[in-house]
């Protein structure tokens, strides 16, 4: 940052000393909202495992173990709704070890888990209400959330599709990763 900052009032003078301020003000206050907004989720990740929550989601999903298209299908809804208002972050260091054994007592491969599991965070991250992803183009394209939401609908409606997808189709994911590791 620093030497791109020397670059552009240096070589280039595109930016004057008071452009920088202004640009700098900027970037503290988009900063702040999503720390804020990353802060509160994490919170309430802190929150879910002192509450010993990820064993009675243990608890919850153990019947399912019989049926793996059942036990993908209630985890993914699960993982939706969490990533809909905790950051990707603490939703990974929290539920993935939680899941792990459940998903290989049912004989599914881990690694189509895994991405199952990062898809569907990562819509939970661009989806309201907290939507992390959401206010940081907001707060850079200087433009208000319902209009990104608007704008960006069709390509969430695609992500959600695609999941499910490849919940229910698992040799789209799975074909070409044994053919990459040669197995």
């Amino acid at each position: 940052a620093i030497y791109a900052i020397m670059v552009c009032m240096g070589y280039y003078r595109e930016l004057s000393f008071r452009d920088l301020l202004r640009v700098s003000a900027r970037a503290a206050r988009t900063t702040a909202v999503v720390m804020l907004i990353v802060a509160t989720a994490t919170a309430v990740g802190w929150f879910i495992t002192i509450a010993q929550i990820p064993n009675q989601v243990t608890d919850l999903f153990r019947p399912l173990i019989d049926s793996p298209v059942l036990l993908l299908l209630a985890i993914n809804i699960f993982l939706l709704l969490v990533g809909m208002v905790m950051d990707l972050t603490p939703n990974i260091l929290i539920f993935a070890p939680v899941f792990y054994p459940l998903i290989t007592q049912a004989g599914i491969d881990p690694y189509f888990f895994g991405l199952l599991f990062i898809l569907n965070l990562g819509i939970g991250v661009i989806t309201p209400p907290v939507g992390t992803v959401l206010y940081v183009v907001c707060g850079v394209g200087n433009i208000k959330i319902t209009k990104l939401v608007q704008g960006m609908l069709p390509f969430l409606v695609t992500e959600i599709i695609m999941l499910f997808l490849l919940l229910f189709f698992p040799s789209l994911s799975l074909t070409p990763l044994n053919w990459l590791m040669g197995g």
